[in-house]
């Protein structure tokens, strides 16, 4: 399985799922990775494009209504992976073939990222570099974090 075009900045995401939900998931309670959106990068800017991020959505849907992907749909459904792409409620109230997908799990993680967004949108840049400033403080005193962030600068 290669990565879907048509999916644009979510083509890993979804083929990371599909494998991991065909072959397993192995769930480790630490962070592995960091991941940095940056405002001009091409995820970002195409995900504040709501004409461009409802594309890729139904798109996303229509592959897990496919008899290619229909082994995995469940797993999309009762995980609340689908919470992940901006605008996933925006694009799945839309359409009302797609409601079967808007479970109570999904619901709650979209709702809370949309919110979390629109905070930090509207948030003046002081408090932000004070949080920032913050979370770098208990990061400092945890040696795993420490050392785990210490690779990515």
């Amino acid at each position: 399985m290669g990565f879907l075009e048509e999916l644009r900045g979510h083509c890993d995401w979804f083929s990371l799922l599909v494998i991991g939900f065909r072959r397993g998931i192995c769930y480790i309670p630490h962070p592995l990775a960091v991941w940095r959106a940056q405002q001009a990068g091409s995820y970002s800017a195409g995900n504040r494009d709501w004409i461009e991020q409802r594309e890729v959505i139904h798109t996303l849907i229509d592959l897990l209504e496919s008899p290619t992907y229909r082994d995995v749909r469940l797993m999309f459904q009762r995980s609340g992976a689908l919470f992940f792409p901006p605008h996933i409620l925006r694009a799945l109230v839309a359409e009302r073939r797609h409601w079967n997908y808007l479970s109570p799990i999904v619901l709650r993680r979209a709702l809370c990222t949309e919110l979390r967004r629109l905070v930090i949108r509207s948030m003046p840049f002081g408090v932000k570099r004070g949080l920032c400033g913050l979370r770098s403080r208990i990061v400092g005193r945890d040696p795993q974090l420490r050392e785990l962030l210490a690779h990515f600068r």
